[in-house]
């Protein structure tokens, strides 16, 4: 098993911690290409293990 898995709460405007950093990650996160940016900058990075949740929004990655 890879030793870090990159999850998805970002991307979707989900911060357990605070409210406002969920919004304010919505909103920079909204264009699927601002998702794509990160994915690929973590997969240079050597993260090649991704959760991602049942969204609707992530059927657009999938692809990718």
């Amino acid at each position: 098993m890879d030793r870090i898995i990159f999850g998805d709460n970002q991307f979707f405007g989900i911060n357990h911690m605070s409210e406002e950093k969920a919004l304010a990650q919505a909103e920079r996160f909204k264009d699927l290409d601002a998702v794509i940016k990160v994915i690929d900058i973590a997969y240079e990075c050597g993260i090649h293990a991704f959760m991602f949740n049942t969204h609707d929004r992530v059927a657009g990655l999938c692809d990718h």
